[in-house]
């Protein structure tokens, strides 16, 4: 007797039979030596899924104007979005044409948080944020780390790019 794959679909560990479609997407866009990994990887993955709206999110952490040289510190800030803006631009220039809508956008708020909170907002069906810089550890789990407020109450599906040695 044949197996019906529509019904194999409906066990959590099985694959369904109908891929499941990814219309929104929400990429990590932050400053980073694997940034442009993470985004050219998010980038080839909404294109071959067909994704409709894909979002390029770069978080500006407000806590750093709270300190006293706030106005420098801002001037900073803004001297590196800048910068990371700019090679953003040129990913999406080099994945334009490609029938996908990108939209590069700018979030205030803490760090994790602020990309948590917008992937809600915009309910978007995936999240994808470059793998950690650092080895977490135990004190890690004392001061709450920007992953574990991605990683707290998932707003959708997660997918975190590891990029090869020898990129």
């Amino acid at each position: 007797m044949p197996i019906d794959c529509r019904t194999i679909g409906s066990v959590a560990n099985d694959p369904a039979a109908v891929p499941y479609q990814y219309n929104k997407i929400v990429i990590n866009g932050a400053d980073g030596p694997k940034t442009e990994n993470t985004i050219d990887t998010a980038l080839y993955f909404a294109e071959h899924l067909k994704t409709k709206e894909v979002y390029i999110v770069q978080e500006l952490d407000v806590n750093v104007s709270l300190i006293s040289d706030a106005q420098v510190n801002t001037l900073k800030q803004q001297k590196e979005l800048q910068t990371n803006d700019s090679l953003i631009r040129s990913i999406i220039k080099k994945h334009a044409g490609k029938d996908l809508e990108i939209i590069n956008k700018t979030v205030k708020g803490k760090t994790g948080y602020a990309i948590k909170k917008f992937a809600q907002t915009k309910k978007a069906d995936l999240l994808v944020i470059g793998s950690p810089d650092i080895q977490l550890n135990v004190i890690d789990r004392i001061f709450t780390h920007d992953m574990e407020y991605i990683l707290a109450n998932l707003p959708c599906n997660l997918l975190i790019v590891h990029p090869r040695v020898n990129e």
